[in-house]
């Protein structure tokens, strides 16, 4: 299984920050 642990790393960031903007 080969995973761009960096690319995995910006994706949840992303999503993450999604989730702040959207609780506020």
């Amino acid at each position: 299984m080969k995973t761009n642990v960096y690319e995995n790393a910006e994706v949840t960031a992303n999503w993450h920050h999604l989730r702040f903007l959207f609780r506020g």
